[in-house]
């Protein structure tokens, strides 16, 4: 698994246990030992914050590609309004 450019172990399940490399425990890093759920949960965690990230970048690319229509939708209803306001003051003036 590749998360943030970084490969994390296979996590497996052994007798209903999560195993990394048949180990239930492992480093941190800084001294603490911690439980593979734990860096299983935090894979996770990491995995939803690049999913909203790409969900972004897919919103911001359908923007970059379809600019165009969104003025021209903005320019319709513009018109639309002036028309609309034309006529509604109109009908006030009566």
């Amino acid at each position: 698994m590749e998360i943030l450019k970084r490969c994390f172990p296979g996590f497996s399940t052994k007798n209903g246990v999560l195993t990394v490399a048949n180990r239930t425990t492992f480093n941190d890093g800084r001294g603490k030992t911690r439980n593979i759920t734990d860096l299983r949960e935090a894979a996770d965690s990491i995995n939803n914050v690049q999913d909203a990230r790409s969900i972004g970048v897919k919103s911001f690319e359908d923007y970059a590609n379809s600019w165009y229509w969104i003025l021209i939708f903005k320019e319709e209803a513009g018109w639309i309004l002036c028309v609309w306001k034309q006529k509604w003051n109109g009908e006030n003036q009566m």
